[in-house]
């Protein structure tokens, strides 16, 4: 999985299962995935504040693309617990 998000700016591939708090305040999502391989079974957490993550956030980040700009341009990328 660190392969596959290695580079994303708004992405954390995290060691432990991801918390709220670490997030609160930041356009960052933290994510993480555990296998049963004897069970056939992963279970992903993910954290994230919907309210910053969410429509406006994404129009902004949108936005930034479409502009040529930086995808994290004006997304505090830094919470308010960090």
């Amino acid at each position: 999985m660190r392969e596959r998000y290695d580079g994303e700016p708004l992405i954390h591939v995290t060691n432990a299962y991801p918390d709220t708090h670490d997030v609160v305040g930041s356009a960052m999502t933290h994510i993480n995935a555990v296998g049963d391989l004897e069970n056939g079974v992963s279970t992903v957490g993910v954290a994230l504040d919907n309210l910053v993550k969410g429509a406006a956030g994404a129009v902004i980040q949108c936005l930034n693309l479409a502009c040529g700009l930086p995808e994290t341009t004006g997304l505090p990328l830094i919470g308010l617990n960090p």
